[in-house]
């Protein structure tokens, strides 16, 4: 008998198994992006509902919102059909579970569109407490300082069910 002419018995495959290979890939890219299991700074760290910005600050941004920001965000932090709202189900969807530093540096590197980085680097740290209030996190007792690795430690939360809508 040759080596050809052995016939090995057929293995049967389940028909679910491609699905199954395709779901498990899926899902560990999923919890991979998403830092499942993984501790950065941030998820280490303080969070958005600790009250890490002060009401004062986002009374003395409020105005320099209106000038700068508001023609494109609209002046109640909503969005237009030229800017996406920075309050909200589409804010925190993406926003959420990431550092403040990230939104701070795309802040402070891409805003207000065709002059970026025109604020003091306090006003835009002030920018960010204005959009965390807008969303309905909580005040507190020290402000949120311009400084990345700081921010880099402090986790956005999911948004409390009174904010952001």
């Amino acid at each position: 008998m040759t080596t050809a002419s052995r016939s090995r018995p057929h293995k049967r495959r389940s028909p679910f198994r491609p699905f199954a290979v395709v779901s498990l890939a899926v899902l560990g890219t999923a919890l991979s992006s998403s830092g499942f299991g993984q501790e950065s700074g941030a998820q280490a760290g303080a969070s958005t509902l600790d009250g890490v910005f002060t009401q004062e600050q986002v009374d003395r941004i409020a105005s320099t919102y209106q000038r700068s920001c508001s023609e494109c965000h609209a002046s109640d932090l909503g969005g237009s059909a030229m800017a996406p709202p920075l309050k909200g189900l589409p804010f925190m969807f993406f926003w959420q579970g990431k550092p403040l530093s990230e939104l701070y540096t795309f802040l402070h590197d891409y805003m207000p569109l065709g002059n970026a980085g025109s604020l003091s680097n306090q006003a835009y740290a002030d920018l960010v407490a204005l959009i965390l209030d807008a969303n309905g996190f909580p005040a507190g007792d020290s402000e949120l300082v311009p400084d990345v690795e700081a921010l880099a430690g402090i986790a956005i939360a999911p948004a409390p069910a009174t904010g952001g809508e």
